[in-house]
């Protein structure tokens, strides 16, 4: 993980100064490597008082949250997917922008009528150097 952050230049846009402000960059795994990795940062820490579960939802890699995400447990390398979302953005495939259905009667309003618009949106990444993915060996 630090080869990947250092070589992505993967950084935080959260500043020191505001420290509300949201992060962009978030770093994705599964139930294994987060419960890996929360071990690793409680044994870096030898005063946890009683809390056995001091760090749970609090796990950061250089200053970057690290995110449980349940879909990935069904991926049995363990991933890890560090995403700079500010190079990721959301656009609509050729052909399906106005896509509208001819106006229909609504079941039990005889005075309405209804017309569904669909769309197909994919993730575009402008920069595919500014993500990582990890995979256990």
């Amino acid at each position: 993980m630090r080869q990947a952050h250092r070589e992505t230049m993967f950084r935080s846009p959260m500043s020191h100064s505001t420290p509300t402000f949201p992060t962009k960059n978030r770093i994705y795994t599964n139930s294994d490597t987060i419960g890996l990795l929360e071990e690793i940062l409680e044994d870096q820490n030898m005063n946890l008082g009683n809390d056995l579960a001091s760090k749970d939802g609090k796990t950061l890699f250089k200053g970057t949250p690290v995110t449980y995400a349940p879909y990935l447990d069904n991926d049995s390398s363990d991933p890890i997917y560090m995403i700079d979302w500010k190079y990721m953005s959301v656009g609509c495939m050729a052909g399906w922008e106005n896509n509208l259905t001819a106006p229909y009667m609504v079941p039990g309003k005889h005075t309405v009528r209804r017309v569904d618009m669909d769309a197909s949106l994919n993730t575009i990444c402008v920069d595919r150097r500014r993500q990582t993915v990890l995979y256990k060996a």
